[in-house]
């Protein structure tokens, strides 16, 4: 199954419930789940922003990731995370988040694929640089689409608490010119 671009915005509410079942069943049950987040996990920016799904044979949404498009870092979830770091003055950037496999699909690899359609849209679309952030499981799968790190900050949030996390940065202009 190959990753696509959600254009019904009605089936948005499935993402939101999936980011909750896919953190459910990891170590962070604690901290993301149905009683946190009785109506699924959803930011401000998801309606503005572009979600790559796929979807399996009975139609059900069984991974997602989502790029988001913005001239400021205060338009970001938790700007204060990406503030003291030297970053591109090049506008818009991307911001690349929210990747998710539903827990019976993760043996298909689907985020490799979902990277790579992300990538590939940010370059169509000549975003010069994405920003993402990361924790050590996914670091490895990060920096081979590309991304660098930038360096770790602590970020805040509102709903789960304060974690520790990587900033990483996309030159998609670089990754182009590397045939990522």
């Amino acid at each position: 199954m190959t990753p696509i671009l959600l254009t019904d915005k009605s089936r948005l509410q499935e993402i939101y419930d999936l980011r909750v079942a896919a953190w459910e069943s990891s170590d962070r049950i604690g901290s993301i789940n149905r009683t946190t987040f009785p109506n699924g996990w959803t930011e401000e920016i998801d309606e503005e922003a572009f979600h790559f799904v796929v979807i399996d044979e009975t139609d059900k949404i069984v991974a997602s990731a989502r790029i988001s498009l913005h001239n400021s870092l205060d338009e970001l979830p938790y700007p204060s995370a990406f503030k003291n770091f030297q970053l591109p003055v090049d506008r818009p950037f991307a911001f690349y988040s929210r990747l998710v496999v539903s827990p019976n699909s993760r043996s298909h690899f689907y985020f490799k694929k979902l990277d790579q359609v992300r990538i590939a849209f940010l370059m169509e679309k000549k975003i010069q640089f994405a920003l993402a952030t990361c924790n050590d499981k996914r670091l490895r799968s990060m920096l081979d689409v590309g991304f660098t790190v930038l360096g770790k900050t602590t970020i805040d949030y509102a709903e789960i608490g304060e974690e520790t996390a990587l900033i990483l940065m996309l030159n998609t202009i670089k990754a182009n010119q590397n045939g990522q």
